[in-house]
């Protein structure tokens, strides 16, 4: 008789996005990562030196692994970023800042990295609203 099979749910960590999101791992840097229930979001600087930001977008797929539904991104400090899977937005403020994040009536709260990056991402609610960003102390 065949031992049960057990799936071993997948974490979504700064090694692991490098690995499935196909970054070069002598170059790319993940700013930062976020899971919200059966979505993740994974902000990587391609080269390492902020120039170009890239928002890769996951969501849970057979056997409790990460699926990659997106990646793109471009220029700049902030940005946001919707498909049907999910929403996310990010910024970069001053270091250990307090982000409140406007979602569809909801505020969320975000937390910079020590570099000053943050980022929130969750399920989209419907098919037009974008989240928007405030720092606590502004």
């Amino acid at each position: 008789m065949a031992p049960p099979c057990h799936h071993r749910r997948v974490e979504m960590t700064k090694d692991y996005a490098i690995k499935a999101g196909g970054w070069d791992p002598r170059y790319a840097v993940v700013r930062a990562v976020v899971t919200h229930g059966d979505v993740a979001a994974v902000l990587v600087d391609p080269n390492g030196d902020g120039g170009s930001i890239d928002v890769d977008q996951y969501r849970r797929g057979p056997e409790d692994t990460w699926v990659e539904v997106s990646s793109g991104g471009g220029a700049g400090d902030s940005g946001a970023s919707w498909s049907p899977h999910m929403v996310a937005t990010y910024g970069r403020t001053a270091s250990r800042a307090r982000i409140l994040v406007d979602y569809c009536g909801e505020t969320y709260p975000a937390t910079a990295d020590e570099d000053g990056w943050w980022l929130f991402a969750t399920r989209s609610l419907d098919d037009h609203s974008m989240p928007v960003g405030r720092p606590v102390d502004e």
